[in-house]
């Protein structure tokens, strides 16, 4: 890229007109738009819940819970970083390691992470199917075998905590700022 901007710099210095390209953004933020968001679904009595926030520095920061009955079961701390390496997705389930997963390919509206060495899973795909649902698959070998976990998201409100779980629980801190107070009735109107 250096070389380019030295090239066109010298050109346009001879009375050459030059367009370089622009470069790519790469940053998650700006690659994966589409996945900002709150998302969820209601799939064989447990709800699932992932957010997806872009910060100031392009990357991404992500959570997901899944709670049956009104009881948390799952609960991951996600983020989508871009480095001197590429991009990194990072889940960090609750009680356990984070993972890495790199990516190795994206369009315009899907996304594919991998990471051969892990147990399960070892290929997460995210793929938008329209600007409000989303689906996600999750492959690899399980303990017995091929394994594979699909969820069907919807794009919801953004409401802070996932409703029915715990406000005390450590895999529920969120993001999202807290709603300002309400304004006090004038009783006197």
């Amino acid at each position: 890229m250096r070389h380019g901007v030295i090239a066109a710099l010298l050109l346009t210095a001879c009375g050459e007109r030059v367009d370089v390209p622009a470069p790519t953004d790469t940053r998650p933020a700006s690659m994966l738009a589409w996945l900002v968001g709150d998302w969820s679904d209601t799939g064989e009595g447990v709800r699932t819940i992932e957010r997806w926030h872009a910060l100031a520095d392009g990357n991404l920061l992500g959570s997901g819970y899944a709670a049956r009955d009104g009881a948390l079961v799952f609960a991951e701390s996600l983020t989508i970083v871009a480095s001197d390496d590429g991009v990194t997705y990072v889940a960090w389930p609750a009680g356990q390691d984070p993972v890495d997963f790199r990516l190795t390919a994206t369009t315009p509206t899907s996304v594919v992470f991998d990471n051969p060495d892990h147990d399960f899973p070892q290929h997460i795909v995210y793929t938008a199917t329209s600007p409000d649902a989303l689906d996600v698959l999750a492959t690899g070998q399980g303990r017995t075998g091929p394994r594979e976990e699909r969820w069907q998201l919807v794009r919801v409100p953004e409401t802070g905590v996932p409703p029915s779980t715990p406000a005390s629980s450590p895999a529920t801190t969120t993001t999202t700022a807290p709603e300002a107070p309400a304004a006090p009735d004038d009783a006197g109107d």
